[in-house]
């Protein structure tokens, strides 16, 4: 009985929670003390597999660690995470207003391990990595969940 409880619960995680945990745990672990940033949610009521929220998560921790080290090095500012339903899909947005990104940042010639590992995982998530940087930077994942694998 115990363990169909279990499997339930892998294949159904509370996303909203788990969210906006990790960016929390995240900002207290980077914020500076002259630092002022802001932290805000825009996140539905979705339930995902294990499979989809383990590289879902990875995902966030390297955005939202990104923007908490390098878009704020002269104060504060906002970070936003979103997440919701895209046509037959999700859309996840990390966001913020700060410095924004170097000029010659560019997806398809990547030298930084963790925008690789951003790449690799939205692969794994069958989706679409995007991004822009004006005015602050913004990184679109658009994904499907993957198809959870029993295991009990």
């Amino acid at each position: 009985m115990r363990s169909s409880t279990v499997q339930e619960n892998l294949a159904d995680v509370d996303v909203r929670g788990y969210i906006e945990g990790l960016a929390r745990s995240i900002m207290f672990s980077y914020l500076r003390p002259d630092q002022q940033v802001d932290l805000r949610f825009e996140i539905e009521d979705i339930k995902l597999n294990v499979d989809t929220i383990m590289p879902l998560g990875l995902i966030v921790n390297e955005l939202v660690t990104n923007a908490f080290k390098y878009a704020f090095p002269d104060g504060g500012g906002e970070v936003r995470v979103s997440l919701g339903r895209d046509g037959d899909g999700f859309l996840l947005t990390v966001a913020d207003d700060g410095v924004g990104l170097p000029d010659d940042f560019n997806l398809d010639s990547l030298r930084s391990l963790g925008m690789l590992l951003v790449r690799n995982l939205t692969d794994q998530l069958n989706g679409e990595l995007e991004y822009t940087s004006s005015g602050g930077t913004e990184f679109r994942v658009r994904f499907s969940e993957i198809q959870y694998k029993k295991r009990f």
